[in-house]
């Protein structure tokens, strides 16, 4: 699939937040498999990658309550608490974050692939967990591949629906690219959120 030709030069910064947000929304409202997510209740961050290699992180899902969608739990002796975010009156349940250049640097179908896999990771219930499989590597269940398998169908089932508004246009274009044509790349920056002690347990 060739990428769109880029115009001239923009007069603002090229939101990513807003853009990815854009593509999330399109993807929930195409794919039974993500019903039940609401990304109103979600910010996409920006991150910078500690270099501009190709090895590393691309992405990654932070689920803003604990197991079963606590908003608290027990460490030995002590209560925590994971810290609360709200966005237009609401609770933000999960923070996706996008490491910047490598992400916007990688081929348009691995990056596409990156979201969808970041999607499967929000729990059935959107309550604020992960989804769980049984077992010790309960992140992608026995088969870290028959988890891609599941996320790779649902993508190309995406991919090969007709009428797609164009909202992933931009994830053709290299991170280069997007800086020569907007100037600035920005979106919510937000700091990796960590549990904090409230009290001791009873």
């Amino acid at each position: 699939m060739a990428a769109p030709t880029l115009a001239a030069r923009a007069d603002r910064p090229f939101d990513f937040s807003l853009q990815m947000e854009r593509l999330v929304r399109d993807i929930v409202a195409r794919c039974p498999a993500f019903a039940h997510v609401d990304p109103g209740r979600m910010l996409f961050c920006i991150s910078q990658a500690r270099n501009g290699s190709s090895i590393g992180t691309y992405a990654q899902v932070v689920p803003l309550r604990f197991e079963g969608g606590r908003k608290v739990r027990r460490f030995g002796q002590w209560l925590y608490r994971m810290p609360s975010l709200r966005r237009g009156g609401r609770e933000v349940l999960y923070l996706v974050y996008f490491y910047l250049p490598r992400f916007q640097n990688a081929p348009f179908v691995h990056k596409l692939q990156i979201v969808f896999h970041e999607l499967y990771h929000i729990s059935p219930k959107f309550d604020g967990d992960v989804r769980r499989f049984p077992g010790r590597n309960f992140l992608h269940g026995p088969s870290e591949k028959a988890y891609d398998r599941i996320v790779t169908e649902i993508m190309e089932t995406y991919l090969a629906l007709p009428g797609r508004n164009g909202c992933a246009n931009f994830l053709h274009q290299s991170f280069d690219a997007l800086e020569r044509r907007y100037g600035e790349v920005v979106g919510y920056s937000v700091r990796n959120p960590a549990a904090y002690r409230v009290g001791r347990a009873p």
